[in-house]
């Protein structure tokens, strides 16, 4: 047998909003404080304190990131939102409680297990991962597309990282007719390239990487540490359009001096396409969620 699942929305951003909208369609009732303002979808309810957000709930879901750098809640929706430490969070909820966020700090995780509170870090599902993949490629080729003032067709472009993303990025690119090498590490992944019809660039030191300083007129990173020195970066070509998809810290130092352009799009999903992350993210955790309230 199955309760019904009432789920608490506690800040967010556009994605966050999509995912309740799915959650809430898919049969779960929500309560939301700092994420509606106005209309609400059905099964929507928004709170006027967290407090009242808290309540009897069965899971607390936050935002990706789920808490800024000073540990306070992500809130980007509405401005009549009290502050929300972490700290404050973890001493609320109740210990029977989950709670589902995004891309949770050390302290964070430390907080919650001080309370006895379990915690899903939903950014490291793989499932969430996999599928994410779709709208951040979608979203690296319209950052291109709408820079370059030449075609993808016919384009010289460098992927770098043979991952989730970059192995999908790589195919989209091939698919549009770009001439596209892909760097790699492991002599596994330099095996994969080649097979799938791209150029492979095996990374052996910061050598192996001065091809890439040879005229590409764009180059995507999706490797999140620095692989491309500062010598490197100031060798570019001003041509070259260099965008940044890893997170922090990122392939490269953006304090160091380039000639060339560079795009840093790290969350490409929230920000392009947040009703497909949402959606994303919602159904990836569904599965969860039911299980919480199961008997």
């Amino acid at each position: 047998m199955q309760r019904h699942i009432s789920l608490t929305f506690l800040g967010g951003d556009a994605r966050s909003r999509a995912m309740a909208t799915r959650l809430a369609s898919l049969g779960a009732r929500v309560t939301a404080y700092g994420l509606f303002e106005g209309d609400t979808p059905p099964n929507v309810k928004v709170a006027s304190t967290v407090q009242e957000a808290l309540g009897e709930c069965h899971a607390v879901i936050l935002p990706m990131p789920a808490f800024d750098g000073e540990g306070r809640l992500f809130c980007s929706m509405t401005h009549n939102t009290a502050p929300i430490t972490g700290k404050w969070l973890f001493e609320h909820v109740d210990p029977g409680v989950p709670v589902y966020g995004g891309r949770l700090s050390q302290d964070m995780l430390a907080l919650a297990r001080e309370r006895g509170i379990t915690v899903c870090d939903y950014a490291e599902m793989e499932e969430v991962q996999i599928r994410n993949a779709v709208p951040t490629v979608e979203g690296a080729l319209c950052l291109a597309m709408q820079s370059l003032d030449v075609t993808l067709w016919g384009a010289r472009v460098a992927v770098l990282g043979y991952g989730r993303i970059g192995a999908l990025l790589a195919q989209r690119l091939q698919e549009l007719g770009a001439h596209t090498t892909v760097a790699a590490r492991k002599v596994r992944d330099v095996a994969r390239i080649e097979v799938a019809g791209h150029r492979a660039l095996h990374i052996r030191d910061e050598a192996s990487l001065l091809p890439l300083t040879a005229g590409f007129d764009v180059i995507f990173n999706t490797v999140p540490y620095r692989i491309l020195t500062p010598s490197l970066m100031a060798a570019m070509p001003k041509e070259t359009l260099m965008i940044e998809l890893a997170s922090s810290p990122g392939g490269w130092d953006r304090g160091a001096p380039m000639s060339c352009r560079a795009l840093y799009a790290p969350g490409l999903p929230a920000k392009h396409t947040p009703k497909t992350a949402g959606n994303i993210l919602a159904d990836c955790l569904w599965p969860l969620l039911k299980e919480v309230t199961s008997l």
